[in-house]
C-alpha cells in the first residue's frame, strides 16, 4: 500500500499591507503642500518687494527732487502723490533709530525663514500668505534704511530714510487731516500683521479637525 501523498504548501509572496501604502500617500501629499506654501511665499515676498522698489523709483524719478514735499491730487484734498522721506518707523515714529530698525528687521526675517522653510509643517496657506505679505514690506522697507536707493543725484537736503509716497488725507476728520504718508511696503506690512491677528483669533484649524475626531461618541 503506497504512503498517502501530502499536499505541497506553496509559498505566497507578501502582499503590502493597507497601512502601508495608506501611509505614504498623506506623506506625499503634504510634502507637496508644503512645497506650494514656500511657493505661495517666495511669490508674495518676492512680488510685494518688486512692485514696492520699482513704484518708488517711478514716482521718485516722474516727481523730481524740485518736486520733493508737494502734493499732486489724483482726487483733489483726498487722495494723492507726495513725495516725503520717513526717518522712522511707521507714521514716522522712532526717528533716529534707524540702526535699531534694521537690526529688528534682520531679526524678523531670521525668524519667517526658519517657520517658513524648516518648520514648514505650522503653516497653512492663510499664515503662509500673512508671512509672505510682511516679508516683503520689511524687505522694501530695509532696503531704504540700508540707504541703498541713494545716488549722486540726491541732493543734500534730503535725509536718509524710507521712501514715501502715497497721501490720504480727509479735512477735519481725527487722523486723517492728514493720514502719514506710506508705500507699497507699508501696505503689504499692515495687510500681512492683520491676517497673522485674525489667524491667531481663529485658531489653528487642524487642532479643530483633531478635536473633532478624537471627541468621545455621546450615548
Amino acid at each position: 500500500m503506497s504512503s498517502p501523498t501530502l499536499p505541497t504548501v506553496l509559498s505566497v509572496p507578501a502582499v503590502s499591507k493597507p497601512t502601508e501604502v495608506a501611509d505614504q500617500v498623506p506623506t506625499q501629499a503634504s510634502r507637496s503642500a508644503r512645497l506650494v506654501r514656500v511657493a505661495v511665499f517666495c511669490v508674495l515676498a518676492g512680488g510685494g518687494v518688486a512692485l514696492d522698489l520699482a513704484s518708488k523709483w517711478w514716482i521718485f524719478a516722474w516727481r523730481t527732487w524740485d518736486q520733493f514735499n508737494q502734493p499732486w491730487w489724483i482726487v483733489q484734498d483726498h487722495f494723492g502723490v507726495q513725495t516725503t522721506i520717513n526717518p522712522g518707523a511707521l507714521f514716522g515714529m522712532g526717528a533716529g533709530y534707524t540702526a535699531g530698525f534694521v537690526a529688528l528687521s534682520f531679526v524678523a526675517l531670521v525668524v519667517i525663514a526658519y517657520f517658513v522653510f524648516v518648520r514648514t509643517q505650522v503653516l497653512d496657506l492663510w499664515l503662509t500668505t500673512a508671512l509672505g505679505l510682511v516679508t516683503g514690506g520689511i524687505l522694501g522697507n530695509l532696503y531704504d534704511r540700508l540707504g541703498l536707493w541713494r545716488d549722486a543725484t540726491v541732493p543734500p537736503f534730503v535725509g536718509a530714510g524710507v521712501r514715501d509716497w502715497i497721501l490720504v488725507q480727509f479735512q477735519g476728520v481725527p487722523f486723517f487731516d492728514p493720514w502719514p504718508n506710506f508705500n507699497i511696503a507699508d501696505c503689504c506690512l499692515v495687510v500681512g500683521a492683520c491676517l497673522l491677528a485674525i489667524h491667531s483669533l481663529r485658531g489653528d484649524p487642524k487642532d479643530c479637525g483633531t478635536e473633532k475626531k478624537t471627541a468621545p461618541a455621546r450615548g
